[in-house]
């Protein structure tokens, strides 16, 4: 809930708007995002409510094609949560790790990438025509 109401404050001060300005040309080129999806994307690896919640305002108010939001459900869906799970969970396995704790973190992230990546392609390729006609 506290994830949530400091979203909506962020939101009334322009966040979203310099989030679009920031990102667009990060996330245009690796994910085929428009910039003010970072601020979701940002959220979620911290909590799975915030970025749910975020993304799902920015396609109610039709800022991003249905297409856009496979994509970032994709990156989503592969580790909502991320830092906190991996943290709160994880920890009772650090003990017995052989590598930095670091290295499992930057994979699983990297992953998310990969995930949207392949995710574009094959919407790109096999579900072309499924999002010819608008949002």
């Amino acid at each position: 809930m506290l994830a949530l109401g400091i979203l909506d404050i962020f939101t009334h001060y322009g966040a979203m708007r310099a989030a679009h300005k920031l990102l667009t040309p990060l996330l245009q080129s690796l994910m085929g995002l428009p910039g003010r999806c970072g601020l979701a994307l940002i959220t979620d690896p911290q909590s799975t409510d915030a970025g749910a919640a975020l993304t799902k305002e920015i396609y109610d108010r039709g800022q991003v094609t249905k297409k856009e939001i496979v994509v970032m459900s994709a990156w989503q869906y592969s580790g909502a949560g991320l830092i906190n799970n991996y943290f709160a969970i994880g920890s009772a396995l650090f003990a017995s790790m052989t590598l930095p704790i670091i290295i499992p973190l930057t994979l699983m992230f990297v992953l998310k990438f990969v995930g949207a990546a392949l995710t574009r392609c094959v919407l790109n390729s096999v579900y072309k025509n499924d999002f010819n006609h608008g949002k």
